[in-house]
Parts: C-alpha cells; structure tokens; sequence
C-alpha cells in the first residue's frame, strides 16, 4: 500500500527527529531540514519519529518564552531605580 496522508493520523513536530524548538510564541516549528513549519501539531511530510520524544505529554515549552532573568544560575533581583 503507498503512503496517504488522509489516512494517517499527523504526528506534532515535537515528536519529530527534525524538530529544534517551538518559536513564534508555539505557533510555529524550527525544523532541522531548514526552514520553519507552521502548525506545528500538524507535522510535515518529512514528519520521522523520534525515539522516547513521544513519553511526554503535551508541546514542549518554546524556544521564545518568557522567562525570568537569571545571573550565574540563580534569579536576578529586582532593584528600584528611583524612589
């Protein structure tokens, strides 16, 4: 039987061998063969599993997220610059 993409059920980048990270806030997918995929729960047609990526629920946290400032590993405080 050949390959149908209606009948098969698609695979998110995430779980893909291709995969780098999420960017564009999860909207999107940097990919290893160039480029960026959009729809990332979707996959593409070069989609190859990667071993063990599929145990985690969920899409990982993306490469663009916000995140609080750290110096030499521990969290930056905050300091008031004027009073």
């Amino acid at each position: 039987m050949s390959f149908s993409p209606h009948t098969t059920r698609p695979q998110p980048c995430w779980h893909c061998t291709h995969f780098v990270a999420l960017v564009y806030q999860g909207s999107a997918a940097k990919c290893r063969r160039g480029g960026i995929t959009a729809m990332p729960d979707r996959g593409c047609a070069f989609w190859e599993r990667e071993v063990g990526a599929d145990d985690e629920p969920g899409p990982p946290i993306g490469s663009d997220a916000a995140c609080r400032f750290v110096v030499n590993g521990q969290p930056a405080n905050v300091l008031a610059w004027a009073p």
